[in-house]
């Protein structure tokens, strides 16, 4: 039998894969990341093959896998690779779908779509953005904040003392004050940075 085991890289995964490689089953090694993946593979001295981010193992085991929601990275809900949800996009079409990983407010807007496939019953939520300055200010204006409100916000590009002030505040309306706001470049005046 072909078994896959999902998030099967610690203590627990590898003893049971052990154990059915060694009654004779195929076993795949499922992750969330490939290198996790065929490390893991490596312990047990199978093919590194057998190693791969858990919805292709899923996908591969034995009978059928049915799930109601995936909450995974946005690289990996985004992948081209065939038998990821970005070609094959059935495996997170209509599902609860958590991007666990910041992308741009449009790379979101775009899997938000994909995701909710014209259904008002589907949830999709994400954890973080990344973006520009006056894209994340539109964004508040034109959405009510409703993609960043309460998430980790990176601005991208140049912000001053004022505007830094500005979005955090916007960032934080959200009701839960838990969103957090992070800006690597400030370009303003040295009165201002000095006071």
């Amino acid at each position: 039998m072909k078994i896959a085991i999902l998030g099967g890289t610690g203590a627990l995964g590898l003893g049971l894969a052990s154990r059915w490689i060694r009654s004779g089953h195929e076993v795949l090694i499922g992750s969330r990341t490939i290198e996790s993946a065929k490390s893991a593979c490596g312990k047990l001295n199978i093919n590194e093959d057998q190693g791969m981010l858990n919805v292709d193992a899923a996908n591969q085991g034995s009978g059928s896998v049915t799930h109601s929601s995936v909450t995974d990275t946005y690289a990996n809900l985004t992948s081209t690779t065939a038998s990821k949800a970005g070609a094959n996009s059935e495996y997170i079409k209509r599902k609860t779908v958590v991007a666990t990983t910041a992308s741009t407010l449009a790379n979101i807007a775009a899997l938000k779509t994909l995701v909710l496939d014209g259904q008002n019953n589907v949830s999709f939520t994400h954890n973080a953005i990344h973006d520009t300055r006056a894209l994340i200010t539109a964004d508040i204006n034109n959405s009510a904040g409703a993609n960043v409100f309460d998430k980790t916000v990176t601005v991208s590009d140049a912000v001053t003392i004022s505007q830094g002030h500005t979005l955090k505040g916007l960032v934080t309306a959200g009701g839960n004050a838990s969103g957090t706001l992070a800006y690597t470049k400030v370009t303003d005046s040295a009165n201002n940075i000095a006071g």
